[in-house]
């Protein structure tokens, strides 16, 4: 270490090449760096959502869940298939694969939800979706001595203001 050092006290010459190659090096690769305010992620999750009105659970998960789930097995690219059965709403989640392509797995999904035609009489048809990742950015908390109804007219007519401008595209009471 010594000996370096004592080089670079009788050149100096190198150790301002040096730090000029560092700087621009660093000015390069930052120019060419990726960034955002909000990371984007790609969505790893499939749903099917089917309404069965006046159905109990037991009756969406015999009628609906189950023949979802069997229609499901075997296709490629899926990792995990869960379902939630509601009262007159069914639920079937379909986990991506790490790195299988998500259009074409989504239109498997699609093509194997539509192809079931033993579903109830009662039930609507299947929504197949991409679930798209959202993040909140900011929440706004409303408060005062008002009555309720106030508080709400106001808390709308914020939302609509807030929509009004281009840069906002979605804003939740």
């Amino acid at each position: 270490m010594g000996k370096i050092t004592a080089y670079l006290v009788r050149y100096p010459i190198w150790v301002t090449v040096m730090m000029v190659s560092i700087v621009g090096f660093g000015l390069i690769s930052m120019s060419q760096m990726r960034y955002s305010f909000f990371p984007e992620s790609e969505s790893e999750t499939i749903s099917v959502q089917v309404p069965y009105p006046g159905a109990s659970p037991e009756e969406v998960a015999e009628g609906v869940v189950l023949k979802i789930e069997e229609a499901l097995e075997g296709l490629d690219g899926v990792e995990r298939v869960t379902s939630v059965s509601r009262e007159s709403f069914g639920t079937v989640t379909v986990e991506i694969s790490f790195g299988a392509d998500v259009d074409k797995v989504l239109t498997d999904v699609k093509n194997a939800v539509d192809a079931i035609n033993s579903f109830p009489a009662d039930a609507e048809k299947p929504v197949v979706a991409e679930q798209k990742f959202r993040e909140r950015s900011l929440s706004v908390v409303l408060y005062g001595d008002a009555d309720l109804y106030t508080l709400k007219y106001l808390a709308e007519d914020f939302r609509d203001e807030l929509l009004a401008n281009d840069d906002i595209s979605q804003v939740t009471i």
